[in-house]
């Protein structure tokens, strides 16, 4: 591999392995407030008034990967989000998780810690659920089911118009799918269901070679089965 590429790639693993540390950070701090607690809260914050929402500034980038916050304040102040990370190469909603806040300025934490390595910026909640949905369907027709906790945080997607979102949304890579492989993805569960629906070379993918990373292009195409398998992504 080019030097320069494998640098790229490094990058790249260094990113993703971060991106989840974050996210394992945030479903650790709410333990300090009860289960049971937690649940019946993220339900009522469901209904409450959208306050604002976030996506990642380069959200066409080249690793298919976008971050998303969605969050709703009570009429008392309070405040909860929403928070998806979406795969549109091939495996849709990776990670997903609803979380309340103590305070503003926990929640403004949150968006520095997720805006270090993928900056945000305020985007339209019709186009954050256009990508969400779209990420969900293309991944579906590969076999791919979303992360168990999107069921839940869907529920603040509320009141969104994704149809009336005109901008194109890129899926996969130069027209085929594109896995690239995080550091704890399944690989080899993945790689065979994407085997098993498009073939060897009716995809492109980036994973572990030894302690390097390569991308591997497609080099024919190959149709798609027509009926979806029951494996999660």
């Amino acid at each position: 591999m080019p030097r320069d590429q494998d640098r790229r790639q490094k990058a790249l693993e260094r990113k993703a392995t971060k991106r989840k540390e974050h996210l394992r950070t945030m479903v650790r701090s709410e333990g300090s407030v009860a289960p049971a607690s937690v649940r019946a809260l993220v339900r009522a914050a469901a209904q409450w008034p959208l306050y604002e929402t976030w996506m990642t500034r380069d959200w066409k980038n080249e690793e298919n990967l976008v971050q998303a916050v969605v969050a709703r304040r009570s009429p008392t102040g309070q405040l909860a989000a929403a928070v998806f990370l979406i795969d549109l190469g091939c495996l849709g909603v990776k990670n997903a998780l609803v979380r309340p806040f103590a305070s503003r300025a926990e929640y403004d934490a949150l968006l520095e810690t997720l805006g270090e390595e993928m900056p945000l910026e305020k985007a339209d909640l019709d186009l954050v659920a256009k990508v969400i949905d779209e990420g969900i369907t293309y991944a579906k027709q590969l076999g791919f089911r979303p992360h168990r906790d999107y069921y839940e945080a869907a529920a603040f997607l509320a009141g969104a118009e994704p149809e009336a979102c005109h901008v194109k949304i890129p899926l996969g890579r130069e027209g085929k799918p594109f896995f690239f492989a995080g550091p704890y993805d399944n690989v080899k569960r993945i790689m065979a269901q994407l085997t098993r629906r498009l073939g060897p070379n009716g995809f492109h993918y980036v994973v572990p070679v030894g302690p390097e990373f390569q991308v591997i292009p497609a080099e024919s195409d190959s149709e798609e089965a027509g009926d979806e398998d029951d494996d999660e992504g």
